[in-house]
């Protein structure tokens, strides 16, 4: 998977190293982002497991929106 792989193609729920693999950026940076709340830009994400560190993971819709988002912020101050 790459920056290439169509969105149609991703898994329906991915890990961070998915959308790491698909931004072609490091599995930490994908962590920190999912830290950033929803309100400031962060990527939307939900526990799973129990433990002191349940792994994370997002829906596939939830990436979707939160990239188109990011387009349609990064086009907006390009025209501000």
């Amino acid at each position: 998977m790459n920056r290439n792989t169509p969105l149609e193609e991703l898994p329906e729920i991915m890990t961070p190293q998915d959308i790491a693999d698909h931004m072609e950026l490091d599995r930490y940076t994908v962590y920190e982002l999912m830290k950033i709340p929803l309100h400031l830009g962060g990527i939307p994400n939900f526990p799973l497991g129990n433990g002191k560190r349940p792994h994370k993971r997002t829906l596939k819709r939830d990436y979707i929106a939160w990239i188109e988002r990011k387009n349609n912020v990064e086009r907006g101050a390009m025209y501000a």
